[in-house]
């Protein structure tokens, strides 16, 4: 048999370790509890696996009877077992936001511990998560992309609004703010400041190995994240036409031709602009780990996409396909 650990911050016990240790709940958790049980079922459906994971002890024991679920209680708890659990497992798979180095904490202790991750290791996950050094690598690869500012840099930006400003380390919508002038912008450190640019919000997936780079691209989706709710993810949509397809994954391939190679799953955001050449796509942010778009993702492909990841990594041929059915997958922020 062998053994994965999933690790998931949310529904894992991450929040503990964050000040004043806040509760799991509303759409942080529906997501994260969305993508750890539908990665942890799909990984137990391969009679190959045995699944090994943390438990935050104010959720409810999940229906993952066939694992072997580790309860965090204290903060000190979650990196002891987490490092069990990486020491007791063939392979690691690591999802976890970007805010507070959650993620790239949790990736180091990986790599120190000597984990095999199926999940981007470290210097694809600390390039990814700072949105502004991210930017300026692909600026200066070519990559059409956002203008991104840091907010300390006011001198450098004149941007006519709206601007969006966003943490320069975040996931997701979280603290996102919609100003109609620079004049109200706040220079807060760890900030970035950016045109607001209208289109059509795209996700695109892909897994990666170390042979290839990257291995697979996902259908594309559009996603659902109005401005007037501070881009808050409320969904997706499969399939794109055709056309939108193709400039989607010409644009993806593009960004992610400059950066580190990775393993495992990582979802990239775009813009599709109104020009059907492409001319106004941009590239906005890769998300280097695990997406919500993977629940949809596993009901359009026809094979197990969480299998898929081990055979990439241990070097085996991986053929995927996908069903052109029409899917949408939701998420309710009044939860």
């Amino acid at each position: 048999m062998i053994k994965i650990f999933v690790y998931e911050f949310i529904t894992g016990g991450g929040l503990l370790s964050l000040p004043d240790a806040p509760a799991p709940e509303g759409s942080l958790l529906q997501e994260g509890a969305g993508m750890f049980l539908s990665v942890s079922k799909d990984f137990l459906a391969d009679p190959r696996f045995e699944l090994v994971t943390l438990r935050d002890h104010r959720i409810p024991q999940t229906e993952l009877f066939e694992a072997t679920v580790r309860e965090v209680r204290p903060a000190e708890e979650e990196k002891a077992l987490f490092l069990q659990n990486c020491r007791e497992a063939d392979y690691t798979l690591i999802i976890a936001p970007e805010f507070e180095s959650c993620l790239t904490d949790r990736v180091r202790w990986a790599e120190e511990n000597s984990a095999t991750l199926l999940s981007p290791g470290l210097e694809f996950v600390q390039l990814c998560s700072d949105k502004w050094k991210l930017a300026e690598q692909w600026r200066a690869a070519g990559v059409k992309t956002v203008p991104t500012f840091l907010t300390t840099d006011k001198d450098r930006f004149n941007i006519p609004g709206p601007i969006v400003v966003k943490p320069r380390f975040g996931a997701g919508s979280e603290d996102i703010a919609i100003y109609e002038t620079s004049d109200e912008v706040d220079l807060s450190e760890n900030l970035i400041v950016q045109p607001q640019i209208t289109g059509m919000a795209v996700s695109i997936s892909a897994l990666g190995t170390s042979g290839t780079h990257p291995a697979y691209f996902f259908p594309p989706s559009q996603q659902f994240v109005p401005a007037e709710q501070n881009y808050a993810y409320h969904g997706s949509k499969w399939p794109l036409d055709e056309r939108l397809q193709q400039r989607a994954l010409k644009l993806a391939e593009e960004a992610l031709m400059p950066l580190p190679r990775f393993e495992g799953y990582i979802g990239l955001d775009l813009i599709l602009g109104a020009d059907e050449s492409g001319e106004h796509d941009v590239a906005v942010e890769v998300n280097p780990r695990l997406t919500t778009s993977y629940l949809g993702l596993r009901q359009l492909c026809q094979q197990n996409i969480a299998a898929a990841m081990v055979d990439l990594v241990q070097g085996k041929r991986v053929e995927l396909q996908f069903t052109e059915k029409p899917l949408e997958i939701s998420v309710d922020h009044n939860c």
